[in-house]
């Protein structure tokens, strides 16, 4: 989140320093402010401070919400995606290969979170969310490949799209290895979604 923050900040000084450049110099006078209904042009000396949505250049009603996003969920997927390429093996608990939970259990240990070794295990654990309320941090499960009624795979939730409710996560793949997917993909991951789980404390 930090590193989030000082790139707007610094964009938006950027920004504004080219504006501010533009409305004390008498040859740009004739700078427009948008979504103005009546424009005016600026006089020499005058200072025209932009809004946020000039600075970056376009809508602002679609920045991620970062107040549902905590510093340790952030810091706990950074440290996810280090692994992405590692490959997988069935019953790898790290760092060289992991299978799905042995993965889910070794980034949440660095954390000093605890998890079953077991993806149905993990899946009893923390607290129950509805998809709409994912988070990143949270553990998303699926059904495997042979039995569609029981838990089979596990991830970790790296982002969630507020306008399209598909969630992108994190896990050990037996295709690809460590690995960010989509749910729902509309495919193999569609069909074998069953629930959220939270780990992290609040």
């Amino acid at each position: 989140m930090i590193k989030w923050i000082t790139t707007l900040a610094v964009c938006a000084v950027a920004c504004l320093s080219s504006f501010t450049a533009g409305a004390t110099n008498p040859e740009n006078n004739n700078i427009a402010v948008k979504d103005n209904p009546s424009p005016y042009k600026l006089q020499p000396g005058d200072e025209y401070m932009p809004s946020l949505t000039e600075m970056l250049g376009g809508r602002c009603d679609n920045l991620p919400d970062l107040s549902q996003t905590s510093d340790l969920s952030l810091e706990l997927i950074d440290y996810a995606k280090k692994f992405i390429g590692t490959r997988y093996r069935s019953g790898a608990k790290g760092p060289k290969a992991f299978d799905c939970s042995g993965f889910t259990s070794y980034v949440f240990k660095k954390f000093d979170l605890a998890l079953a070794s077991s993806s149905r295990g993990q899946a009893v654990q923390g607290e129950r969310v509805s998809l709409s309320e994912a988070q990143p941090g949270d553990l998303v499960f699926f059904s495997g490949s042979r039995n569609r009624k029981s838990v089979g795979h596990v991830g970790i939730v790296v982002d969630v799209d507020e306008n399209t409710g598909k969630v992108k996560f994190i896990h050990a793949a037996t295709s690809k290895g460590v690995a960010i997917d989509t749910y729902p993909d509309g495919g193999y991951y569609s069909k074998r979604f069953m629930h959220i789980q939270r780990m992290l404390p609040a």
